[in-house]
């Protein structure tokens, strides 16, 4: 299958159609990472579609690596240890408690520009400037920021991200609680589809 896709794709280069590459957060948590980093980085797409997970996990891998392990493992156990299980991938509480770290000023930020103007911002525009934050070569959405590669992320207020942003929100008053506009994207990817003369799908 993969010599098949490969086949596809150099045809949806020759005929310079819209490339959308969608796909799934666990091959960002595996080591699939790079070699979508390596698409990103070499502008060998248009338009990137994942999940909440497919997002703060390639941000976390800047900062420390999952380690490999193995299905069987018992979540439970680990989760007493202070590790959670992402299939065979073991990803320790302190990767989560960094990205905390780096996600929350990028919060305060958004929401201080939020009320000083009548912008809302998407989950687009968020990673987006989560991506030029980082500042970092090995990141998805570092190079996708840098070749301005739009991200999708439908599910944005799933994982880490969604408990984070509850809990900024969580003792703000009404008039100082971030707002997200998640149309504004749907809107985005429907008229990409739309202006594009030709589309093509790599789905993982």
């Amino acid at each position: 299958h993969f010599a098949q896709a490969l086949e596809i794709i150099r045809k949806m280069r020759k005929e310079k159609v819209t490339i959308f590459l969608g796909y799934t957060s666990n091959q960002i948590s595996s080591g699939n990472r790079e070699i979508i980093r390596y698409l990103v980085q070499h502008k060998m797409g248009d338009c990137l579609v994942t999940t909440a997970g497919g997002i703060e996990e390639d941000f976390i891998k800047t900062h420390a690596p999952f380690f490999l392990a193995d299905f069987k493992l018992d979540g439970a156990k680990l989760r007493a240890k202070g590790i959670n299980r992402i299939g065979n991938v073991l990803a320790p509480n302190e990767r989560y408690i960094w990205f905390e770290q780096f996600f929350q000023p990028i919060l305060e930020e958004l929401v201080h520009e939020q009320m000083k103007t009548p912008h809302i911002f998407s989950p687009s525009e968020i990673i987006t400037r989560m991506g030029k934050k980082i500042n970092h070569q090995e990141s998805v959405y570092y190079w996708a920021a840098k070749n301005n590669i739009s991200v999708f992320c439908p599910a944005f207020m799933d994982g880490a991200i969604g408990d984070n942003a509850y809990f900024f929100n969580y003792n703000r008053k009404k008039n100082e609680k971030l707002i997200i506009d998640q149309i504004m994207d749907h809107h985005r990817l429907i008229e990409m589809t739309l202006h594009a003369k030709e589309t093509g799908l790599l789905i993982v």
